[in-house]
């Protein structure tokens, strides 16, 4: 019964985060499964699935600070190492040419991007990118993010607006600890 109401809560985000191709899902599991072998004393192995993931998204990282502030420096040493070898060992497979694929892809996804529209930032999950679909004219080619233009704010108005919304999340946040 509880399994039904949280998956009828949550479905659709589970589901839009695998038609999105995230990896959101998968890293959250391998950071609960490295936490579990390294609370159950299986420290080598817990260390490396969290290493990698954070090999593929660094949110998880925080359990490097938690393990620094509980003096368990070897698991936190471990970790680091497994995320190390989790996000360098792919990059041989490039061999030579890695050079030219970091040039592609700055040419192609970040400055072609930018160059490309000027609402390029729009599309992206940032606070931003937010604020520009629903507070500015800022469509997106994704239509899975919602596009409202309720407000008809210029980008240097949103701006100033992202700047205000980030120094009150600091400020809470500074506020609360």
């Amino acid at each position: 019964k509880f399994a039904g109401l949280l998956f009828l809560s949550t479905g659709r985000f589970i589901i839009d985060d695998f038609q999105q191709g995230q990896l959101t899902l998968v890293v959250m599991e391998l950071t609960l499964i490295g936490l579990y072998l390294t609370f159950k004393g299986r420290e080598a192995w817990g260390a490396g699935v969290l290493g990698l993931a954070i090999g593929l998204k660094l949110l998880p990282g925080i359990f490097l600070v938690y393990f620094i502030f509980r003096r368990q420096f070897r698991i936190a040493a471990l970790t680091a190492g497994a995320s190390l070898v989790w996000s360098v060992v792919p990059l041989a497979w490039y061999g030579g040419n890695l050079p030219a694929v970091f040039r592609g892809f700055a040419e192609q996804q970040l400055l072609g991007a930018a160059a490309s529209s000027p609402i390029s930032g729009a599309d992206n999950q940032s606070i931003q990118g937010l604020l520009m679909r629903l507070l500015g004219k800022f469509p997106t080619e994704m239509t899975v993010l919602p596009f409202a233009n309720v407000a008809d704010l210029s980008y240097e108005t949103i701006k100033k607006l992202v700047w205000v919304v980030d120094a009150l999340v600091v400020g809470w946040w500074w506020w609360i600890t």
